[in-house]
């Protein structure tokens, strides 16, 4: 088959087929005047052209719906796979727009929350909003530090860091636990943690990443303290007006919500007191 003119073009096998299909009508014409006319002879050429055209119309015929059906699945597959293409591209705008957009626990989130802390509710902790310049991350944090508030921690303190202070390599949300404590905090920091997760928070959880306390100039050992002009106090309860805020055994930094993992930086490390 493949040495028919124009086989594997639908184009030239649709001409080809025309041109049979006409000359199959002028062949029986001609047969039939012929054959009136009394020329037997001639008429038999006329038939013999008649079959032949025939039967190549026939042959082209089923070649031509053979290459349209063959292009029709090929156009059939290019427009799924430009839909698929599409649902793709929209799904991944879909997910950068959810990624990209504010942080908000639902009232449900919340009180599933709390009752995650409540149980560790004798317990101190420093809420960190870093990318002051993004308004997103300060007001994520102040619903971070509500949940504490709601759970009856202990202590609960939400600073502002203050532009060009660290914070601990990782992703936006990092919960972290001092060195020496690692063993007291690891369940409430992975449990707190994974519901975050759960929720669509990029989370992460940092065991052993800073120090509560330090030598100071003079090799004295004295707790890290918070403090301007570094880290600016937001939000305290309960509050205190006198001594020394030394920093808590257990933290969350929250950072502004990146594409990728926040590039490695040193821990933090905050003023002696």
């Amino acid at each position: 088959m493949i040495f028919f003119p124009g086989w594997e073009s639908l184009k030239t096998v649709e001409k080809i087929h025309a041109l049979f299909e006409w000359l199959e009508t002028i062949s029986l014409a001609i047969a039939i005047f012929l054959e009136l006319s009394g020329m037997r002879r001639s008429s038999n050429v006329a038939w013999v052209a008649l079959v032949i055209s025939d039967a190549a119309r026939q042959v082209y015929g089923r070649r031509e719906k053979a290459l349209s059906d063959k292009e029709a699945e090929v156009l059939r597959q290019s427009i799924e796979s430009r839909d698929r293409e599409v649902s793709e591209l929209r799904g991944r705008n879909v997910a950068l727009e959810q990624r990209m957009g504010p942080r908000v626990l639902q009232e449900t989130e919340v009180k599933g929350l709390i009752d995650l802390l409540a149980p560790y509710h004798k317990t101190r902790v420093e809420i960190i909003a870093f990318d002051a310049h993004v308004a997103e991350p300060l007001t994520f944090s102040g619903q971070i530090a509500s949940l504490f508030v709601s759970a009856g921690f202990m202590g609960v303190r939400l600073w502002e860091a203050r532009a060009g202070t660290h914070r601990i390599a990782g992703l936006s949300v990092i919960i972290a636990v001092a060195i020496g404590h690692e063993d007291e905090f690891r369940q409430l920091a992975h449990a707190f943690a994974r519901a975050l997760k759960e929720l669509g928070i990029d989370c992460g959880v940092g065991l052993g990443v800073f120090g509560c306390e330090g030598r100071n100039e003079q090799g004295i050992t004295k707790p890290y303290v918070f403090g301007p002009p570094q880290y600016q106090l937001r939000f305290e309860k309960p509050r205190q007006f006198m001594g020394i805020r030394a920093v808590s055994a257990f933290r969350v930094e929250v950072g502004a919500k990146q594409l990728t993992a926040i590039p490695p930086t040193r821990p933090i490390t905050p003023l002696q007191a």
